[in-house]
């Protein structure tokens, strides 16, 4: 599970020639926590482009928000039936897990020294677009913290996550596990 990630500006820099940019980003630098906005890339109009979307998608129950998806289920359920040509890619520069020992709750930071895209969903809604990280069994070191943790996508499946049909973009998303 991702329940918060870091946004670094920087980004800026980085991605300014394949993604465009319609504002400065230094407003939304540090840790983005469920319900904050937060930049999220998507596919539209021909070209990559940065927008502001909330997030947490509407659940099913009044005032919950779901901020993350399985990757394995995402074809089986309904919730996720539409937004599945609603894709995006979250701009992240490290991802937070909490180890629970006992009823203490442990915040571990895993962070790269580049700039990550974990995999997203999102759907407009009357209120704003909306998005959640979609999230695979853990590997690696954040397995000793916690079951679950982001996709992130290589640059190789960048376009093919944002851009390509339903069933070559999941193939690409399974391929990042």
């Amino acid at each position: 599970m991702c329940g918060r990630f870091l946004f670094d500006a920087e980004f800026e820099d980085m991605y300014q020639k394949m993604i465009l940019f319609e504002r400065d980003l230094h407003a939304f630098k540090g840790d983005i926590r469920p319900t904050d906005q937060a930049p999220v890339v998507v596919h539209s109009e021909g070209a990559n482009r940065l927008k502001l979307m909330q997030w947490g998608l509407y659940g099913p129950e009044k005032g919950r928000k779901l901020i993350n998806a399985r990757s394995e289920t995402l074809l089986e359920k309904r919730r996720y039936a539409n937004m599945l040509t609603q894709r995006c890619l979250i701009p992240a520069r490290a991802f937070y897990e909490w180890e629970k020992r006992g009823t203490e709750r442990i915040q571990h930071q895993f962070a790269l020294d580049h700039t990550l895209f974990l995999a997203g969903l999102y759907e407009k809604t009357p209120l704003g677009d909306v998005f959640a990280i979609i999230t695979m069994a853990s590997e690696g070191e954040v397995q000793l913290i916690h079951d679950r943790m982001p996709v992130a996508v290589g640059d190789e499946s960048f376009e093919k996550w944002l851009c390509a049909p339903v069933a070559q973009a999941y193939e690409a998303l399974l391929a990042q596990h």
